[in-house]
């Protein structure tokens, strides 16, 4: 097998493979089961704890006190308007 006609099985080949895995690589995934809706298999919590890390004394206490309190009253309004739905 001559140089010129080697280069060329292996140019077929690699774009054969590329082409491959293209082709795999763009279809969609297939469900393994059935997409049925199934229960939780932790219990679901009554309560979402939000947290934040903001300086309560100190120079920057200011605006802290400030997002704590935006924090408690964004809590109050979601709350006032019946919570939110965790799925």
């Amino acid at each position: 097998m001559s140089r010129a006609a080697m280069w060329v099985a292996i140019v077929v080949v690699v774009v054969a493979v590329a082409g491959i895995a293209a082709y795999l690589l763009t279809q969609p995934a297939q469900p393994t089961q059935p997409t049925t809706p199934t229960q939780p298999t932790t219990p679901v919590k009554d309560k979402i704890v939000i947290g934040t890390w903001q300086s309560m004394t100190g120079i920057f206490s200011a605006q802290g006190q400030e997002i704590a309190w935006t924090i408690e009253k964004a809590v109050e309004d979601i709350n006032k308007a019946g919570g939110v739905y965790v799925a």
